[in-house]
């Protein structure tokens, strides 16, 4: 397992976080963490908490991924926890 990955992800505007190797960003009020795996991947976790809802999910995605299905990924997480958001229309997913 090399590092390109955070590289990926620091091109997406993720800052370190945490003492677990992690990697954090927010979009639209959802933050997203991304901690390393050492053989599953990049777990990609998202959570939404206001003042009358909250809701967490998670998937993950290849070390190897680029940039557009890290984005895409982000995408879908954000629609399933932000209901405003579930009517954007629905992207390819990109092929690596």
């Amino acid at each position: 397992m090399n590092d390109s990955w955070r590289d990926t992800l620091r091109s997406l505007k993720f800052r370190d976080h945490g003492e677990l190797g992690s990697m954090r960003a927010v979009m639209e009020l959802v933050e997203f963490i991304a901690t390393p795996h050492p053989i599953n991947g990049l777990c990609l976790t998202a959570t939404y908490v206001n003042e009358r809802e909250a809701g967490q999910t998670d998937t993950i995605v290849p070390f190897e991924a680029f940039p557009q299905l890290i984005s895409y990924t982000m995408l879908e997480l954000l629609k399933a926890l932000r209901p405003e958001f579930r009517t954007l229309p629905t992207l390819k997913r990109p092929s690596q």
